[in-house]
């Protein structure tokens, strides 16, 4: 009788923290969790950020990017003085990412079939986000061609290499990538869930103001399986 109170007391916890978290996110909860994915690889995120154009005399949104994520060179480099010490989060290889590069997502999220928004991808709103956010010195609108003909793109920013991509994260099934780099969104579960495993001490002792993360903490702090 104590066991099943117990499992149920579980399960009652992870319910109302889902509920909790679709009444709190304003973006979609498979956004969120990307989001909470790439922050742990060191990256900053803005989610559903606008594209809007204006005319001689109407002013319209284009589309909303799911995600926007900016990785920094050298990003998981502790900087040490003395006798502090510090540990960085392993950065998941599938990412590619080349530590000594500015690094830039656009990323789509689908949570069925992974496939591109045609207005999120299309050559005004990529150079759009080119430069809203300065990541290159060069031509914008070349690099954005060649970010959509490619799927990703070498430029420079300063001194510093920057490669900007677009990244799909979607469900299981058939892809419509066109060459883009898929992630699918059970990766991204596994990946949140595994570091929040091994880094569980630190988890439990941190005060976790991402939803999503916060999320898939309680699901190890309660031994739960996905």
């Amino acid at each position: 009788m104590d066991q099943s109170r117990s499992v149920l007391g579980t399960k009652i916890r992870i319910v109302h923290r889902f509920r909790s978290l679709r009444r709190r996110l304003k973006v979609d909860p498979a956004v969120g969790l990307v989001q909470a994915y790439l922050r742990l690889n060191s990256f900053f995120t803005v989610t559903e950020y606008p594209v809007v154009w204006q005319g001689k005399s109407e002013v319209r949104t284009l589309t909303d990017i799911d995600v926007l994520a900016l990785r920094l060179p050298d990003a998981q480099h502790w900087v040490g003085s003395g006798s502090q010490q510090g540990k960085a989060l392993d950065c998941d290889p599938i990412l590619n990412v080349d530590p000594p590069s500015i690094q830039m997502i656009i990323g789509e999220v689908k949570e069925g079939k992974a496939r591109l928004n045609p207005g999120a991808t299309s050559q005004r709103v990529i150079e759009s986000v080119i430069r809203r956010f300065g990541c290159c010195d060069e031509n914008p609108a070349k690099v954005a061609r060649a970010v959509m003909e490619k799927g990703s793109a070498d430029t420079r920013l300063g001194s510093h290499p920057c490669r900007i991509h677009i990244v799909v994260f979607g469900g299981r099934g058939t892809h419509d990538s066109r060459g883009f780099q898929l992630i699918e969104l059970s990766h991204v579960v596994q990946h949140v869930i595994e570091c929040a495993r091994r880094h569980s001490e630190v988890m439990r002792a941190s005060p976790i103001k991402d939803d999503a993360l916060g999320l898939m903490a309680l699901l190890v702090k309660l031994d739960v399986r996905i």
